[in-house]
């Protein structure tokens, strides 16, 4: 048996005590936490990753994010019946199309923009730097986009092709982009991989994506990259296999409370602070904060008075 004396002893208290406390700390501030769960849209998971240390340490949230395409987190709630605190979407319009009976107020606070993202080894880097309307078509150069009837980023795509045609020199352009795409994906998340691995030379995304993954860019002019809020971007538009008609208009991050949340005063309580308090952090990910803009029932708005407009329904 192991003899101690009392230094040893006092050693090993000490070490005990240390030990329990910590144990105590860190299993009570566990306890403390409130939890939050966002459905976000795929281009936005930098900045929920920036953020969540902050609202951890300050506020005492922990944030349970899940990215993925818009439609797809809208999906979740509205025909898996999965709930979530906070929806964050890349095309404002689609909670009152795909979640209406989900959804009491939307708050735009971003936008982003289009921009020619460049593959791992990408052909003719140098040429598409300085003509990419016309590099894009030659012989041995491939490209990749989203199904515009199922994501933001097809639609967008075609949106982008449609206004390089009004203002560009080449007739037809639109559909012969179009034609050229050797591979079409469900959602943004999968171009990405398509880039990196070289499947494709070029892709239209978001510059908030190539920002996150380090995907070499180039961006657009402004009259075509649906990137300004006061930008007239009525000259697009896609009509879908559903038959429905998608206008063309600038890049919006919104948000929302979806009515079944389970958490909606801490979502709120988040909220303001994403909003507040990380207008760098937007920043620095590729995205342009706007001033926090309420759409939805006024009977809503109180939380959010403070720091965002009320722009009706």
């Amino acid at each position: 048996m192991m003899n101690l004396n009392s230094g040893s002893r006092f050693h090993l208290y000490a070490r005990l005590s240390v030990f329990l406390s910590l144990f105590v700390f860190f299993g009570c501030s566990e306890k403390n936490l409130s939890e939050v769960t966002v459905f976000e849209a795929a281009g936005f998971a930098p900045v929920m990753d920036a953020v969540s240390a902050g609202a951890e340490q300050e506020l005492k949230i922990r944030i349970r994010a899940e990215a993925s395409g818009t439609q797809i987190a809208c999906r979740k709630v509205s025909e898996l019946g999965r709930k979530c605190d906070i929806l964050i979407s890349a095309d404002e319009k689609l909670f009152a199309e795909i979640l209406p009976e989900y959804t009491n107020f939307r708050i735009d606070f971003a936008t982003d923009e289009i921009v020619l993202a460049f593959g791992q080894r990408a052909k003719f880097a140098d040429e598409t730097e300085k003509d990419w309307a016309k590099t894009l078509f030659w012989k041995d150069v491939s490209l990749g986009r989203g199904d515009e009837n199922l994501s933001p980023i097809g639609y967008r795509n075609l949106m982008v092709w449609q206004l390089q045609e009004k203002y560009g020199d080449i007739p037809g352009f639109a559909e012969k982009l179009k034609s050229k795409c050797v591979k079409v994906v469900d959602d943004v998340m999968q171009l990405a991989p398509l880039l990196k691995t070289g499947e494709v030379d070029y892709a239209f995304l978001y510059r908030s994506m190539c920002i996150a993954q380090d995907i070499r860019h180039i961006r657009l002019d402004r009259k075509i990259s649906l990137g300004d809020i006061k930008g007239d971007y009525s000259g697009a538009s896609v009509i879908l296999e559903s038959g429905k008609t998608i206008e063309g208009g600038p890049v919006i991050f919104s948000l929302t409370v979806p009515s079944n949340a389970e958490h909606p005063e801490t979502a709120a309580k988040f909220i303001r602070h994403l909003l507040t308090e990380n207008d760098g952090v937007l920043k620095s990910r590729g995205f342009t904060p706007m001033k926090p803009s309420f759409h939805g029932k006024k009977d809503f708005f109180a939380p959010f008075a403070d720091f965002a407009d009320y722009s009706g329904r």
